[in-house]
């Protein structure tokens, strides 16, 4: 028997005995008094089966992209790798595509799923075969700095990265 189940069947002994109050005994028993009365509502529903931990059931999600769908989209980026959700979800809409109607947020939800939604460049990178890792990591900080790992945090006099999208 778990230590759960245990402390449960106490608090509910506790609460038979009519002694404390239903906040004493959640407070004896570390529990919150949420919890508390969920579990004293189950329990005078269905006994002390009801004190024991629920199975969970997978959450359904009927506004879940179909699988067909995600597969033409999927697809699609393979042939067109560069395209993000606003430019797919168009393309897709085109008869000679085949004239589905998905919004961009659906077709953003689908790259995420599949990995696929960091960067455009990131899904191009994934066709293509790995490169080798360079030694030389570096992290940027709130300001914009792009300092090495290794001195990330110790004053080190940082070099300015520049932003590609601010290059006219």
């Amino acid at each position: 028997m778990s230590l759960a189940l245990c402390c449960r069947k106490q608090a509910m002994e506790l609460d038979r005995k009519k002694v404390y109050s239903h906040r004493e005994i959640s407070d004896k028993c570390q529990i919150s008094h949420t919890t508390f009365y969920k579990f004293l509502k189950r329990y005078e529903e269905h006994g002390e089966a009801g004190l024991h931990d629920k199975e969970r059931v997978p959450g359904i999600r009927p506004n879940q992209t179909p699988p067909d769908v995600e597969e033409a989209i999927l697809a699609f980026v393979q042939e067109h790798p560069a395209h993000g959700p606003k430019r797919i979800s168009a393309e897709l809409r085109k008869p000679e595509n085949g004239g589905i109607k998905i919004g961009e947020t659906a077709v953003y939800g689908v790259l995420r799923r599949n990995g696929l939604r960091r960067e455009r460049l990131k899904w191009i990178d994934s066709l293509q075969p790995p490169q080798e890792k360079t030694d030389s990591k570096k992290c940027m900080s709130r300001s914009g700095w792009t300092v090495p790992a290794a001195m990330a945090g110790h004053g080190s006099t940082p070099t300015r990265q520049l932003n590609p999208l601010l290059i006219f």
